[in-house]
């Protein structure tokens, strides 16, 4: 698809956001957006996107990052859904500092094998002095006999060393994808940080080279935690690179770039960051934190009911 296409996309899901959210009472502006939304009808043809929520336990001293029943947090989430896309829940117990823990809480809490899809967090960044994750293959073969695991995740690994000026390790992300390959895991790989090849920073263009051999399996995502793309150039960016692309959206984008507490990030600005998401073709859309879009008792909250309304209107 076209340069031009896809901008006319994403000013159809932009201007539809206005529609859907209920600013818009003018006549002519209702007219305009009956026009466009009859056009976005025309390219519901493109596969609906699969939702990944983050869930998240830090600890009895967070109380807004609790985890009390996955289980119901699953449920409710579902009953919102109403069938509408395939949902998967990412799991993150304490900073996932410790393997053993988090394997045990996984296995406590979210039904086994046969019980939640999961995204697996394999291979992170952080603000540790190593990648926090960096699971090995045994680890994340012993995630597969005890939870129902669909898609691994590596988040801003790339971005990470290139900012504490670390060399890339492509044997073990080989390593990681050959098993995923074997095993029929699926992976999605995010990253916040764009390619600037004048100063021999490449973060898209190296994991192109990373996953050859594996794009039928990899996902490669834009993190819109960044001041150094907007998610509309980025999305675009990533729809003509990749075969599969997806998105990570962050009211993190609200501190980092209007230096404001995350959750006062107005959730008509996610909805409008994942409509054009969708609309432009990302096949994975994975949202966090947890706090911005799920109560203290794991129920959805305002925020999500926003979104998963209109994103269900946007497909009805």
């Amino acid at each position: 698809m076209s340069k031009i296409i896809y901008l006319s996309i994403v000013a159809i899901v932009i201007l539809l956001t206005v529609a859907f959210t209920g600013i818009s009472t003018n006549q002519t502006l209702s007219e305009e957006n009956k026009r466009l939304q009859d056009t976005l009808n025309s390219i519901k043809h493109i596969q609906q996107p699969t939702l990944v929520f983050h869930v998240s336990e830090k600890g009895e001293e967070y109380q807004y990052a609790q985890l009390p029943n996955a289980t119901y947090t699953y449920e409710q989430l579902s009953r919102l859904n109403n069938q509408s896309f395939d949902l998967i829940l990412l799991p993150e117990y304490k900073e996932n500092l410790n393997w053993n823990e988090e394997k045990a809480w996984i296995a406590a809490n979210f039904g086994g094998q046969d019980g939640i899809p999961i995204m697996l967090d394999v291979f992170g960044g952080g603000d540790q002095n190593t990648p926090t994750p960096m699971l090995s293959t045994e680890q994340i073969a012993e995630a597969l006999d005890i939870a129902n695991v669909k898609y691994i995740r590596f988040a801003e690994v790339s971005s990470w060393h290139i900012e504490n000026n670390l060399s890339f390790p492509t044997d073990y992300v080989r390593e990681v994808l050959e098993f995923c390959k074997s095993n029929n895991l699926q992976v999605f790989w995010t990253e916040w940080k764009n390619d600037f090849p004048d100063e021999n920073v490449e973060t898209f263009t190296a994991i192109k080279t990373y996953i050859q051999g594996y794009d039928d399996i990899v996902t490669v995502s834009f993190s819109t935690n960044s001041q150094e793309l907007e998610p509309v150039d980025a999305f675009l960016k990533l729809g003509q690179t990749f075969t599969h692309w997806g998105a990570s959206i962050q009211p993190w984008y609200w501190h980092i770039n209007r230096n404001q507490d995350l959750m006062t990030c107005p959730p008509s600005l996610i909805l409008e960051h994942t409509l054009t998401a969708k609309a432009i073709g990302a096949k994975i859309i994975q949202f966090e934190p947890y706090w911005y879009f799920f109560n203290y008792d794991g129920s959805p909250n305002d925020n999500l009911k926003l979104l998963l309304t209109n994103l269900k209107n946007s497909i009805q």
